[in-house]
C-alpha cells in the first residue's frame, strides 16, 4: 500500500491455511473464494478483513487490529450497477459504493444522505503488467477527512472491489 508519491505506508498479505487446500481453493474459486487479509503498517497489524465463501453476494467483515469489529460491507444486486453498502459495527449504515456500468473502473462511496466520501479507481499498470499478471493498482481518494473507522472500511472497500469485479478475469479456474 503506497500513498501517492510511492512511499510505502503498509502491507496487506493474505493469510492462507497450512497444506495444499488453500492452492487449489485459490484455483477452483477465485473470486468466491473466501480470504482473511491482514493489513499492517511497521509490522504492527492496522485491521483484518474476512469474507466468508458466497455464492453470489459477497460480504466483507472488518476488524481493528485488535480484532474488535469495525463494521462490514455487504454487496447489493442492483441491475447495470455495481452496489455495496457500508455498515459500522452498530448495524447502522453509512455509505454506498456504487459502480456504474458505463465506468467500470470507477466506484463512488457516498453517505446515504448524499455527499461523496471518496472515489475508488481501478489504474492503468502499464501494458506488461496489465496483460501479464494479476496485479492491479487502485488509487483510494477521499473528499475530506474521515474518522478512524471509515478510513478502514474505505480501504477495506478497494480490496472487496478487486475481489468481486477484478480476481475473476485471471483466466484459471472455473467459471460458475
Amino acid at each position: 500500500i503506497f500513498d501517492v508519491a510511492g512511499t510505502p505506508l503498509g502491507t496487506a498479505v493474505e493469510e492462507d491455511g497450512p497444506g495444499w487446500w488453500p492452492v487449489v481453493h485459490r484455483l477452483l474459486w477465485r473470486g468466491q473464494r473466501a480470504f482473511r487479509m491482514v493489513f499492517s503498517s511497521g509490522g504492527a497489524p492496522l485491521f483484518t478483513a474476512q469474507r466468508p465463501f458466497f455464492w453470489l453476494l459477497s460480504t466483507l467483515h472488518v476488524s481493528d487490529g485488535a480484532g474488535a469489529p469495525v463494521g462490514r460491507i455487504e454487496q447489493r444486486f442492483r441491475f447495470f450497477q455495481r452496489r455495496f453498502d457500508i455498515y459500522d459495527s452498530g448495524d447502522a449504515l453509512r455509505a454506498t459504493i456504487n459502480g456504474p456500468a458505463w465506468r467500470p473502473w470507477t466506484f463512488r462511496i457516498e453517505r446515504p444522505e448524499g455527499g461523496e466520501i471518496a472515489l475508488v479507481e481501478k489504474r492503468w499498470s502499464g501494458l506488461a503488467r496489465e496483460f501479464f499478471s494479476n496485479a492491479d493498482n487502485f488509487a483510494l481518494t477521499l473528499a475530506g477527512p474521515v474518522e478512524k473507522n471509515m478510513a478502514l472500511m474505505l480501504l477495506a472497500s478497494a480490496l472487496l472491489i478487486d475481489f468481486c469485479f477484478f480476481e475473476q478475469n485471471s483466466g484459471v479456474g472455473v467459471d460458475l
